[in-house]
């Protein structure tokens, strides 16, 4: 074997334990923001054995119940947020948790109380979510999704949104 056959054979090997470190990352925060571009919260997506932890921290909201899904978009242009577009579907389900079809894999199974002193939290693990981008439900799919809060709780079964109301706050998932 001449140097040049070795020398590819060592990068191919080398790009080979690379790559799958690359490609697979193991957790993200998404910095939500509300229309005036203030600092409305966190969502971390940490890949675990089971699917995907999902931390949400919500702050400087108004009090009451918040529906939070992943919406299929990777853009979060104020005051709206409707470029954001729907829920993340590859499935094509129907929304909701209370569906007999199955949910949106942007569905999360419960709204985030908001308390008096303007802040909320949820964790629970997502099991139809994934981390590695080259899963269709990898939440990096097609160049990003975004993560939206809305003004009202989600009913869990009315299609598409869950009767959540507007769009009160958005954070950018990036492609990976």
């Amino acid at each position: 074997m001449n140097f040049g056959m070795r020398l590819a054979a060592v990068a191919t090997a080398m790009t080979l334990a690379v790559a799958p470190a690359v490609a697979q990352k193991k957790s993200v925060k998404v910095i939500l923001k509300d229309p005036q571009g203030k600092d409305a919260g966190t969502v971390t997506f940490k890949q675990v054995k089971k699917g995907v932890k999902v931390e949400v921290k919500l702050e400087n909201l108004p009090i009451g119940d918040h529906a939070v899904h992943v919406h299929a978009v990777g853009k979060c242009e104020a005051p709206d947020f409707k470029t954001a577009g729907g829920h993340f579907n590859p499935t094509t389900k129907h929304h909701g948790f209370m569906s007999t079809d199955g949910h949106h894999d942007g569905d999360f199974p419960e709204s985030v109380t908001v308390g008096e002193n303007h802040r909320g939290e949820k964790t629970f693990v997502a099991d139809y979510l994934s981390l590695d981008p080259s899963a269709p439900n990898s939440i990096f799919a097609n160049g990003g999704t975004s993560v939206v809060v809305h003004e009202k709780k989600d009913d869990q079964m009315t299609d598409p949104a869950g009767a959540s109301g507007n769009r009160i706050a958005c954070g950018v998932v990036p492609a990976a």
